[in-house]
């Protein structure tokens, strides 16, 4: 399997010449994502947190990943996390939580605090600040609300963070 830093360059290569609504190479966020992860982390949720958008925003697939030698544990996370474009939001935050994917559940979690935050809030215009109001407040905020439910509830059945 690749390492963290192998990983690091195959996302990089991935998301070429995509940019984020802020203007920064959308790898970045992948990557603070992962950084943005509990200390506790498992070296699991760091390789699916940096590969959480190849399947939805690139020519990247499931066996592709699998070829790489990515194990089918962090494959099916990535998988969970990628929104399918038939899936309308709410369908797609419940096939997480119904999943009782620990991984997919924390990941998520991290992914909405990052797009989420003042650091990238900051960097929109005017326009895009109004619209990723809009999103915080009818998508992130009660979806994050419904992951982190999820999770307290798995974590006292006892399953391992």
């Amino acid at each position: 399997m690749k390492t963290i830093n192998e990983t690091l360059e195959f996302i990089k290569e991935a998301h070429k010449g995509q940019i984020d609504k802020s203007g920064i190479e959308y790898w970045k966020h992948p990557l603070q994502v992962m950084l943005l992860l509990p200390p506790n982390a498992t070296i699991t949720e760091q390789y699916v947190a940096l590969l959480h958008d190849v399947l939805e925003d690139t020519e990247y697939t499931e066996k592709d990943l699998l070829n790489l030698g990515y194990t089918q544990q962090i494959v099916d996370a990535v998988k969970l996390v990628s929104r399918d474009k038939n899936q309308t939001y709410n369908e797609f935050i419940n096939s997480i939580i119904d999943s009782n994917n620990i991984t997919a559940i924390v990941v998520k979690i991290t992914d909405m605090v990052h797009n989420m935050s003042e650091e990238r809030f900051e960097k929109l215009s005017e326009e895009n600040k109004i619209k990723q109001n809009e999103i915080n407040e009818k998508r992130y905020k009660p979806n994050m609300k419904k992951l982190a439910n999820k999770l307290v509830e798995l974590v006292k059945l006892g399953i391992k963070l």
